[in-house]
């Protein structure tokens, strides 16, 4: 198992988010490469610099975590206004100066708030890359040390009908139709850019809680 100090090239607010993303409160991988590696895609150092400060299921305003950033409140709105509403990887809730950020488990939580798009159009390469980093950190199995015991995290409720399993998304585009070519992974499926659609190799076509804390 790798430990904290097995980065030192890495810089210090990004294991101090791979530390968070790590926490059991958020059902997280142990610190490891591929930890460290997805959280580096997530946040430049500005950015992890500013998230540092927020605690697991603890909804902060910007004035607060701003005060414990000693930085500027305009500085460190601008850094969550990205986070929160451009690449997905915090919660927010609430408007202008009541608006509250929360880090969300890596799983379930950020990879759905990351990747459910309104459109194929809106998938970056920066979304794509993502994925993968996510894919590599799934694949170390971490996911298995939660199964012993239960995560009130989903509820089923009965309907008397049955659904057929459709384990993906289709964003759709303007008019409702195909999204194109999607690249699977294991979360589900992901829009691959126009421009890198023939670049990409095993695609397919697609047919068709917590405590405030101020």
């Amino acid at each position: 198992m790798r430990k904290m100090g097995d980065y030192p090239d890495i810089s210090k607010a990004h294991m101090a988010m791979a530390k968070k993303y790590s926490s059991t409160r958020l059902l997280g991988p142990p610190i490891c490469d591929e930890l460290v590696s997805l959280v580096e895609h997530m946040f430049s150092e500005e950015e992890a610099q500013v998230a540092r400060n927020l605690k697991p299921w603890r909804p902060t305003t910007a004035k607060k975590i701003a005060a414990a950033a000693g930085r500027p409140l305009r500085e460190v709105e601008a850094v969550l206004d990205v986070l929160a509403h451009e690449k997905h990887v915090l919660l927010s809730f609430g408007m202008g100066d009541k608006e509250r950020y929360c880090i969300l488990p890596i799983i379930p939580g950020t990879f759905e708030s990351v990747l459910i798009r309104k459109s194929a159009d809106s998938v970056t390469p920066w979304h794509v890359r993502f994925a993968e980093l996510h894919e590599e950190l799934f694949s170390t199995g971490f996911t298995v040390e939660y199964l012993h015991k239960p995560v009130d995290a989903v509820r089923y409720l009965p309907v008397d009908e049955a659904v057929q399993a459709q384990p993906m998304a289709f964003p759709l585009g303007p008019s409702g139709g195909n999204p194109g070519p999607l690249r699977t992974f294991r979360g589900g499926s992901l829009p691959v850019p126009p421009d890198q659609a023939a670049d990409r190799r095993g695609m397919r076509q697609a047919p068709g809680g917590m405590h405030s804390d101020g």
